[in-house]
């Protein structure tokens, strides 16, 4: 096995990497709290959950957090529902999964085709074959063991799954430590776009709540250190650089390695990165190569998944993202946090983030590419045809009393804008109608 020195020493310096897993010892990897905190929880035997949104770094930390796990002695193995696709059936599912847990893990004693087939026949069904498998994974090694579920979102939208069978499994397999100490070494870490709360979707199921959440947050500064090894004796002010840097990224790692590798990119291609102030270059390069016609620049992909994450659920629930959103942006330093489900579920398009107790913007970028502006025209895409054009009239037409709703139309209008969160001049426009 290489030591964690040793495997940094054999990488020659890479450059910022922009989307993807960073492999292990990757000289931009930026350790934060979290890297710590699901470590220690894992090796003390803690179930736990990373809920957050996309690409904040959870698969290189769950890469990063497995090579030390496996340098203390422990086994891992990952569950990928994205790896088996969302078309099978939960028998493929199972099966596919457990063939590669066998194949990851190393085991020994089981050949997967015999075994699968044995419990077929004795008409054992799928869910209950991967509670035989984790006994007999159990009974093989006599180490710690740990399974990641990366993707967990991709496993909730698997209609034929019952991904309520799924979890009660696994809390089971946890209640069993009190009887069979075996299962004191087994841990699951649950990665994805999701809240505990979606884990289990029937009403008559009681919560999953045996799991430690880790929080992931953007870079800081203390942390972000080792990124200013890529910018040293090619930047003037490599400090300066990465401040600028953090500034308008908020520490969001996708886009903190995006901006540094634009950095490097202007200087090589313009020799002139050296001579601009990181306050004069930062704006400029946010500006020209990020923000102007961003959806044709945003390759990989980032602002566009942010964007893709409102047009998920009902109509009244992207009117209640919208409206919470829009409440965030004009409240001066954000609003209020707490855990209600409609902040969660917030927090999860990757818009906002929870410091000192409020919701906040998480980065200029975000408040400029996802400004009032682009509520408003959500909003209009949300509102019914008849409403919209009425609606836009008032506005254009000074308000003028001639084009506010009546009789049938209103109703319907009230209709429409009941439980959802409108905008102020949504309201004004409704009221006026009533009153007028």
């Amino acid at each position: 096995m290489t030591s964690p020195d040793s495997a940094t020493d054999s990488l020659p310096l890479l450059g910022y990497q922009v989307g993807g897993s960073l492999p292990p010892g990757h000289p931009s990897y930026v350790e934060r709290q979290a890297d710590r905190d699901l470590y220690d929880r894992l090796r003390a035997g803690d179930y736990c959950f990373v809920f957050n949104c996309r690409q904040m770094g959870k698969s290189s930390l769950r890469v990063r957090v497995t090579e030390k796990l496996i340098q203390d002695g422990a086994k891992c193995g990952v569950i990928d529902p994205q790896a088996r696709g969302t078309k099978l059936s939960e028998e493929q599912w199972y099966a596919g999964t457990i063939k590669q847990l066998v194949s990851d893990l190393d085991l020994k004693t089981i050949d997967f085709r015999d075994w699968w087939k044995d419990l077929n026949q004795q008409s054992i069904g799928a869910v209950e074959r991967f509670g035989y498998f984790v006994d007999a994974l159990l009974t093989e090694l006599d180490c710690p063991i740990v399974l990641f579920v990366e993707e967990i979102d991709n496993l909730l939208s698997i209609d034929s799954f019952d991904t309520d069978g799924f979890f009660i499994l696994l809390r089971s397999f946890y209640e069993r430590r009190a009887q069979d100490s075996r299962y004191q070494r087994l841990a699951f870490a649950f990665l994805g776009v999701a809240t505990p709360a979606d884990l289990m979707k029937k009403h008559h199921s009681s919560a999953f709540n045996i799991g430690r959440p880790v929080e992931m947050a953007g870079f800081q500064w203390d942390e972000a250190q080792p990124l200013l090894e890529g910018l040293r004796e090619k930047v003037a002010d490599p400090e300066g650089i990465l401040r600028q840097v953090l500034h308008w990224s908020g520490g969001q790692p996708f886009l903190t390695q995006r901006l540094l590798e634009l950095v490097l990119k202007y200087r090589n291609q313009e020799g002139a990165a050296e001579t601009l102030l990181p306050e004069t270059l930062l704006p400029k390069l946010v500006q020209t190569h990020i923000l102007d016609s961003w959806e044709a620049q945003d390759m990989p992909p980032h602002l566009k998944t942010i964007r893709d994450r409102f047009s998920r659920g009902s109509e009244k629930q992207r009117g209640k993202l919208l409206g919470l959103y829009q409440q965030v942006l004009e409240g001066q330093d954000g609003i209020v946090a707490d855990e209600s489900e409609e902040q969660s579920q917030l927090r999860l398009t990757g818009l906002v983030v929870k410091r000192r107790g409020r919701l906040q913007s998480y980065n200029p970028i975000y408040a400029a590419v996802f400004d009032q502006n682009w509520i408003q025209r959500m909003l209009e895409d949300l509102r019914p045809g008849f409403y919209a054009e009425a609606f836009l009239a008032w506005q254009q037409g000074d308000r003028n009393e001639s084009f506010l709703l009546r009789g049938e139309a209103l109703q319907d209008a009230e209709t429409w804008a009941k439980g959802k969160q409108i905008s102020p001049e949504d309201l004004d426009f409704l009221e006026q109608s009533r009153t007028a």
